[in-house]
């Protein structure tokens, strides 16, 4: 049909079948978590290019460490590929965005599509891990049942029981409250 790429059987071509650029493959190497760290501070440094304090992130700080994976994490390496570098000053590692190097919302966007991406992989996944997670949830699921039906006895002593009469109401006469001593 007309138009500007070529179709197969009625399918449209497909955008991923295209060779991803180093940056893409550096950002789809980390796991959601550092995408969504990377974002923040990428965002940050895009949205205030002059402020000095968005341009620096010390490594050592224990949430980078934790959702960057630390000076050799996935996280470190996507952000040296969307320009950051590494340096060390006053004793410790950061990475820092270089003086005239500026992020625009293009590698902003870069690092969402990445994001979206490696979601939908980790969902992907998800079901698979899910049926060899099920057989141990199974087990667990029934060794509370049997745990449960081992205390039973117990809990049902405790229960109320229906002691019949009036319909399981007392009143004061019947303890003998309220009676006079000739009655």
């Amino acid at each position: 049909p007309g138009g500007g790429g070529m179709v197969y059987a009625g399918y449209a071509p497909n955008r991923f079948a295209q060779s991803l650029t180093g940056q893409e493959r550096a950002l789809r190497a980390a796991d959601s978590a550092a995408l969504e760290v990377v974002g923040t501070l990428c965002r940050n440094a895009a949205l205030a290019p002059g402020e000095a304090k968005f341009r620096r992130v010390r490594l050592g700080n224990k949430k980078i460490q934790a959702t960057l994976g630390g000076a050799d994490g996935a996280g470190v390496a996507a952000m040296e590929a969307l320009g950051w570098t590494r340096s060390e000053q006053e004793g410790e590692a950061f990475l820092v965005l270089p003086e005239g190097a500026k992020l625009t919302m293009e590698e902003v966007r870069a690092v969402e599509a990445a994001k979206d991406a490696v979601k939908r992989e980790e969902a992907r996944r998800l079901p698979a891990a899910r049926k060899v997670g099920g057989a141990a949830l199974r087990q667990q699921l029934e060794a509370d049942r049997r745990e449960r039906a081992a205390q039973e006895p117990v809990t049902r002593a405790s229960k109320s029981q229906w002691e019949g009469g009036n319909g399981g109401i007392v009143s004061a006469k019947d303890v003998g409250i309220g009676c006079s001593a000739g009655n």
